[in-house]
C-alpha cells in the first residue's frame, strides 16, 4: 500500500488533502468559525486537464486506502498520553507550530482507549476547558479535598497551631485549602489515559508519514474503543469530522460514542469559581458579625453592624450571583440552540449540501505553488460509497442513526457527578464548622452536620442545578436584540434565586416545627434526598421552544 506514494507521486504539503484533520493548512484563522463558510467550487475546471486526471489518480487511490480500514502498517497505529495533549492549558491544540515537533510524544500501541473527534472552527478555549474537566477535574477535587482533611485534622489534633481559630476562621482555610489545591492540580494533573490526537500522533513534518497517517485515520477508528466528540454548533458541518463519526459508527456501532457539548466544561467552571467566592464572602462576613456584638462603631453598636455588614455582602452577592448565573444561562441555552440546529439539520442530512472542506474553499489549490490538489469531498464520498454501498445511503444513515446519538442531548443536563465536584466548595466549607464543633466538644452541632452536609451537597444543589438547566432550555430561542439576550438571562438568574428562596423556606419551615436536634436532622436529610430524586427522574422539561 505504501508505493501509491512514490507510484502516482503523492505529494502532501501545507495545504494539501486532507488538511482539515492533519492541521496541513493554518489553522490560525476561525474568522469563519460562525458558519458562514463558502465553497469557491467544488470542481476542478481552473485546472489543466493534465493535473486534473493526476489528482483523480490520486482521490481514488486515497479513498480506497482509507475506506479499507486496514492499518499500512502497526507503527501507524499511534497514540499518546492525554496529559501530553492538555500540556500547559492545550498548547499543542493551541499552538499549529508548536504541534508540528510533537510526533515524539506518541507510542506504537495495539488498541486506541480514546480518539478526540473536533472541529478546529469551534471555540479553542471552551473545547480545552471540557477536556480539562473531563481528564483533570475528579483528581482535582479528590486532592482538593484530601488537603482541606489534612488541615482540618491538624486544627483539630496538633496543639501546636493556634486554637483561637473561631468558626469561620476554620471554614475559610478549608475552603482556601481546597481552592488552591484543586486549581493547581486541575491544570498540573498528569492523565495517562491513551487517546489519539491527531497534532500530536500524525507527523507534521515527514510527507511520506503525514500521508501514511491520513490514510490510516479510518483503521484507527475501527482499533478505537471509544469516540470522544468535542461538540459545538459547528462540529457536523466539517467534512473530516463527518469522515471520522461514521467511520466509527461502521465499524463499532454507537456503543463507544461519547458526546460532550464543550459548553459543559464552561459552565463547571465558572459554578466552581463561583462557589468558592460564595462560601468565602460568606465566611469572611461571618468572622466579623461573631466579632460586632462588642464593637463600638460611629453607628451605635455591634448589632447595627451587624445588619450593615450582611446588607454589604447582599448588595454584593445579588449583583455577582445574576452575572454568574446569566453566564451559564448563556452558555446553556446557545448549546441546546445548537442541538436543535443539529437534529434540524440531521433531518434531511446531505454529505454534498450539509458539509465544508477546506479545499473546496480555496478551489483545489495550492495557495504557494498553484499546482491542484485533491477534493477531500470526493475521496470521501468514495469512502462512503465503499462503507454504506452509495452516499445515499449514508444520508439516510445518518438521519435514523446519528440523529438517535445526538438527540440525547436536547433533555440531558450537566452531568450528576460534574455538578457534585463543582459544589465540593460546600463540602468543605461545612467541614471546616464540623471539625470546629468537634474541636469545641460541641458533638451535637457536629453530629447535625452530618447531615446537613449530603443534604445540600449532593441532593439539593444538583437538583437545584438541573431546575435551572432546564428553565434554560424552555427559553433557549435566540432573541431579536442583544437586550433582549440580557434580559432572558437575568430572568433565568432570577428564577434560580426563586427556586432557592423556596428550598430556604422549605429548610427553614422544618427546623421551626421540628427544631434541630440530631433526629429532626436525620428525617430532613431523607425528605429531601427522596425529594430531589423524584425530580431528577422528570424529564428536562417539553420539547416546544419558548
Amino acid at each position: 500500500m505504501m508505493s501509491v506514494d512514490t507510484d502516482i507521486n503523492i505529494s502532501v504539503d501545507n495545504d494539501e488533502v486532507p488538511a482539515e484533520r492533519v492541521v496541513l493548512h493554518d489553522e490560525g484563522d476561525h474568522s469563519q468559525a460562525d458558519g458562514q463558510y463558502k465553497e469557491t467550487g467544488s470542481s476542478q475546471a481552473d485546472v489543466p486537464d493534465a493535473d486534473v486526471g493526476q489528482v483523480e489518480k490520486i482521490q481514488g487511490a486515497l479513498a480506497d486506502f482509507i475506506g479499507k480500514l486496514k492499518l499500512t502498517s502497526s507503527d501507524m497505529l499511534r497514540t499518546t498520553a492525554a496529559h501530553r495533549a492538555l500540556w500547559r492549558f492545550g498548547r499543542p491544540l493551541r499552538d499549529p507550530e508548536f504541534s508540528r515537533q510533537l510526533y515524539g510524544w506518541s507510542d506504537v500501541t495495539k488498541r486506541v482507549a480514546q480518539f478526540w473527534s473536533h472541529s478546529w472552527h469551534g471555540s479553542v478555549v471552551a473545547k480545552l476547558l471540557l477536556l480539562q474537566v473531563m481528564y483533570n477535574g475528579l483528581p482535582a477535587v479528590l486532592v482538593g479535598s484530601a488537603f482541606v482533611a489534612i488541615t482540618l485534622l491538624l486544627l483539630l489534633h496538633v496543639c501546636a497551631l493556634p486554637c483561637s481559630i473561631e468558626r469561620n476562621g476554620q471554614s475559610a482555610i478549608a475552603v482556601s485549602v481546597g481552592l488552591l489545591a484543586s486549581s493547581l492540580t486541575f491544570f498540573l494533573w498528569r492523565s495517562g489515559q491513551r487517546i489519539f490526537l491527531d497534532r500530536i500522533c500524525i507527523h507534521q513534518t515527514d510527507e511520506k508519514l503525514k500521508m501514511m497517517g491520513l490514510l490510516n485515520v479510518g483503521a484507527v477508528l475501527k482499533k478505537s474503543d471509544s469516540l470522544l466528540v468535542c461538540f459545538d454548533d459547528t462540529y457536523i458541518r466539517r467534512l473530516w469530522c463527518v469522515l471520522e463519526i461514521s467511520a466509527y459508527l461502521k465499524s463499532n456501532g454507537q456503543e463507544g460514542i461519547n458526546i460532550k457539548p464543550t459548553s459543559w466544561g464552561v459552565s463547571i467552571v465558572i459554578l466552581f469559581l463561583s462557589a468558592n467566592g460564595i462560601f468565602l464572602g460568606a465566611a469572611g462576613v461571618g468572622a466579623i458579625l461573631r466579632h460586632s456584638a462588642g464593637v463600638t462603631t460611629i453607628l451605635g453598636d455591634g448589632q447595627r453592624l451587624g445588619f450593615l455588614l450582611w446588607a454589604i455582602l447582599g448588595s454584593i452577592a445579588l449583583p455577582g450571583s445574576l452575572i454568574t448565573f446569566s453566564l451559564v444561562s448563556r452558555s446553556l441555552r446557545a448549546h441546546f440552540r445548537a442541538v436543535d440546529h443539529i437534529l434540524k439539520q440531521l433531518e434531511t442530512f446531505s454529505v454534498k449540501e450539509d458539509t465544508v472542506s477546506h479545499c473546496c474553499t480555496i478551489n483545489h489549490l495550492d495557495r504557494r505553488t498553484g499546482t491542484a490538489i485533491p477534493c477531500d469531498r470526493k475521496i470521501l464520498e468514495k469512502c462512503l460509497e465503499l462503507w454504506f454501498g452509495s452516499v445515499q445511503a449514508f444520508d439516510e444513515f445518518i438521519q435514523n442513526e446519528l440523529s438517535v446519538v445526538f438527540r440525547k442531548l436536547t433533555t440531558s443536563t450537566l452531568p450528576y457527578t460534574w455538578v457534585v465536584a463543582a459544589g465540593s466548595p460546600l463540602l468543605w466549607f461545612y467541614a471546616g464548622t464540623a471539625t470546629y464543633h468537634l474541636r469545641t466538644e460541641n458533638y451535637k452541632a457536629a453530629a447535625r452536620m452530618l447531615f446537613y452536609i449530603p443534604s445540600w451537597w449532593l441532593a439539593i444543589a444538583p437538583t437545584y442545578l438541573q431546575l435551572f438547566v432546564c428553565v434554560a432550555r424552555r427559553v433557549r430561542r435566540q432573541r431579536q436584540s442583544p437586550c433582549q439576550e440580557v434580559l432572558v438571562n437575568l430572568g433565568c438568574s432570577m428564577y434560580g434565586g426563586l427556586i432557592y428562596f423556596v428550598i430556604a423556606f422549605f429548610e427553614g419551615f422544618w427546623y421551626a416545627m421540628f427544631g434541630t436536634d440530631v433526629p429532626s436532622m436525620a428525617a430532613f436529610t431523607v425528605v429531601v434526598m427522596a425529594i430531589c430524586a423524584l425530580i431528577r427522574c422528570m424529564p428536562c422539561g417539553p420539547k416546544h421552544r419558548a
